[in-house]
């Protein structure tokens, strides 16, 4: 997964730039409600930086990326697969657009809950974002704590 984020050394610029321009020419990336989740992410305490450099890609080279999420084995029936980040922080789903509609539906009530109650122990749903590969298919995604 590859987002933007800014960095002080120009290198680093430079490998992004050629590292998105490769993961755009296959796929389309969308966040949906991303101000929503970035207060529900402050709420946790969780930068920006920390959340992006957990799970986007690493460049290994001005070409070449490194995943910083690896599959989980699951053996249940839904056929979701799971996420995990390198550093164990956070772990992504795969959902189903029925799924995806009602995360949207009770995204305003989760949000004043989570505000109200931050310790809450509702699971921490921390992004909600879907990739449309170059074939047309649609994977969506819902990032957690």
């Amino acid at each position: 997964f590859y987002f933007d984020v800014a960095s002080d050394k120009s290198d680093h610029r430079s490998a992004r730039r050629n590292l998105r321009r490769g993961v755009e020419e296959h796929t389309r990336w969308d966040c949906h409600a991303p101000f929503v989740y970035r207060r529900i992410r402050g709420i946790y305490g969780i930068s920006e930086r920390d959340f992006l450099d957990s799970i986007c890609m690493a460049s290994a080279g001005a070409s070449e990326a490194v995943s910083k999420l690896r599959e989980l084995q699951t053996p249940g029936k839904s056929g979701a697969l799971f996420y995990i980040t390198e550093d164990e922080r956070f772990f992504l789903k795969t959902i189903t657009t029925s799924e995806e509609e009602t995360l949207k539906a009770f995204l305003p009530d989760y949000y004043e809950h989570v505000r109200a109650h931050p310790d809450t122990l509702l699971n921490r749903y921390l992004a909600n974002f879907g990739m449309r590969a170059r074939n047309g298919r649609h994977i969506r995604f819902v990032a957690m704590s």
